[in-house]
């Protein structure tokens, strides 16, 4: 027995009947130099990157985010993929505008790099698909600044996720929690956490020796390494701290509040001698 998906084989009303004839019609016409896909377009972002020829993302229901070059030829080769399920928006942000993020019916955030199309971490949060993912660059002063990831969901939730610095095969978060993850940006999968702080960390960076860098409302500077091998051993050092197999790293004395330290003194001092 054979199956049909032709409406016209299926009983119709005479609206539906008359809507369907006049897509059909309209479906011929160039007006618009229209570029066809085979998927449902939920949302479309121009590409930041490309100004000659433009182009854009656009969200297919297909689950996967497609790059459209619109010049006289179109090229629609580029997909990213990873959900199995209808992607519903899109945003293009991070460290150097480097990085695609799409929101899907599958109640994830997927993120890829542009520049190699690799996939990287996957955030998870929201109890309803994702309506809206939005970059932005939140500043405290002229010379401070942090990318920071926002999303809308239909569970009536709007998540900050929080500052993120991307360094070697690492994307590296940070937040409220006050501890840093470290997410493999092959596998999108959670390596390791690491503790330190013990309030908000506000921002990332990577130094100039490659190691990264960590702030917080805690008003700590952290540093910390970036190869597995010493990642893995700070773990397991934090784990047997946590378990009283060794004694944790003493922190330096903090300075009271409002009190110069001897060596801040000595400073203070030198600067009013060279008036």
């Amino acid at each position: 027995m054979s199956k049909s998906s032709d409406p016209g084989h299926f009983f119709e009303s005479d609206a539906q009947q008359a809507k369907r004839e006049r897509r059909d019609a309209k479906s011929i016409n160039k007006y618009g130099n229209p570029v066809a896909l085979k998927s449902k377009i939920l949302a479309a972002i121009a590409d930041p990157r490309s100004s000659s020829p433009p182009a854009i993302f656009v969200a297919e229901s297909a689950g996967s985010v497609r790059h459209v070059k619109l010049s006289d030829e179109p090229d629609t080769k580029t997909v990213y993929r990873g959900p199995s399920a209808p992607v519903t928006c899109v945003a293009v942000g991070g460290a150097g505008g480097g990085t695609l993020f799409a929101g899907s019916w599958d109640k994830s955030i997927w993120s890829w790099d542009l520049a190699t199309g690799q996939q990287g971490r996957k955030y998870t949060g929201h109890t309803d698909f994702v309506k809206t993912v939005v970059c932005a660059r939140l500043s405290s002063s002229s010379s401070s600044s942090r990318e920071v990831l926002i999303s809308g969901g239909a569970d009536k939730r709007i998540i900050v996720w929080d500052a993120l610095a991307i360094v070697g095969g690492w994307v590296v978060t940070a937040g409220r929690d006050e501890d840093l993850k470290f997410w493999d940006r092959a596998s999108g999968e959670l390596h390791c956490t690491l503790e330190g702080h013990y309030d908000e960390v506000t921002d990332l960076m990577v130094l100039s020796d490659g190691r990264l860098c960590s702030v917080g409302i805690d008003g700590t500077v952290r540093t910390w390494p970036v190869l597995r091998t010493q990642l893995d051993a700070l773990v397991t050092q934090q784990r047997e701290a946590a378990e009283g197999k060794v004694k944790e790293p003493e922190a330096a004395a903090a300075p009271q509040e409002g009190v110069l330290s001897a060596e801040e003194e000595a400073e203070l001092a030198a600067l009013m001698d060279d008036d």
